[in-house]
């Protein structure tokens, strides 16, 4: 047998062409010679000094099928259609039975209006209500008289996604001056009530933007501010939106809950000016 079919008269396949591991061309056809037989071992062995270990050429074995979960079709929560891919008989979520217990019938409520351009909607009030036992949301309009639009639910109580980060609103998210984004709508929040608000600053440790003790510091970090604010406004206080301009040439930008966390702290006579003397000797 040739050692190259392409070249029938030779040279032909001598006992050095033979080996484990090796390949001899038959008919136009490699093969691969990767075990021999018990015969054939020993004699190699024994005249050639070569020991024929036999490969191994079995296939890999296939990888294991993975389920595909299909994408959420905006019915219901995902968590809740995730149930029915992972179990015959879907089971219900797991609530967190201390927390509902704890947090159960808390409200914060924000007045919000849509961002748009549109002018029939540029005047519409809603409320964004938060219910802490669960993280749910939930949005309606109250009416308004010859407004020309039928008030009421907007959003039916659920959890809602923030299309920017792809996660759950949280109550941490809505606060006075924040631009949230509920099912493609925008809103910006420009109000809460009195119990949002004491709430709120009452658990400051989760509601950062509530915390006046933290905007105090931020201000106070600032180098020079205080004198800024003494040419701004000489006599020991300062209109709410003067502060804000000093604060934002010196760099510093608040959120309007931030403000109106100084301005509980500071404005004691709720003429909308701030205590900067009491502000800066803290």
């Amino acid at each position: 047998m040739p050692v190259d079919s392409a070249s029938p008269s030779g040279p032909f396949v001598q006992i050095e062409n033979l080996g484990i591991g090796k390949t001899v061309n038959i008919y136009g056809k490699d093969l691969l010679m990767y075990a021999a037989d018990k015969h054939t071992t020993e004699w190699f062995a024994e005249n050639k000094g070569i020991a024929l270990e036999p490969l191994d050429v079995s296939d890999p074995p296939p990888p294991e099928p993975m389920m595909e979960v299909p994408p959420h079709n905006g019915i219901g929560e995902p968590e809740d259609s995730l149930q029915n891919v992972l179990h015959l008989i879907p089971k219900a979520q797991k609530k967190d039975f201390k927390k509902f217990m704890l947090q159960d019938r808390k409200i914060l409520r924000f007045q919000a209006h849509m961002v748009t351009d549109k002018p029939e909607d540029v005047d519409r009030q809603f409320i964004i209500a938060i219910y802490l036992a669960d993280d749910t949301v939930a949005v309606y309009e109250p009416p308004m008289r010859n407004s020309g639009i039928i008030g009421g639910k907007f959003l039916e109580r659920g959890r809602a996604i923030d299309p920017v980060t792809s996660d759950y609103y949280m109550p941490v998210d809505f606060f006075v001056g924040a631009l949230v984004t509920i099912y493609s709508q925008a809103f910006k929040i420009h109000k809460c009530d009195q119990y949002t608000l004491n709430f709120m600053e009452e658990n400051c440790g989760a509601f950062p933007m509530a915390d006046g003790s933290r905007v105090q510091s931020t201000i106070l970090s600032v180098g020079g501010l205080k004198e800024a604010v003494e040419a701004k406004s000489p006599g020991g206080t300062i209109d709410v939106v003067d502060l804000k301009a000093v604060l934002e040439e010196a760099g510093v930008t608040l959120v309007d809950q931030e403000i109106i966390s100084l301005l509980r702290m500071y404005d004691a006579d709720g003429t909308g000016s701030i205590d900067y003397a009491a502000l800066f000797s803290s």
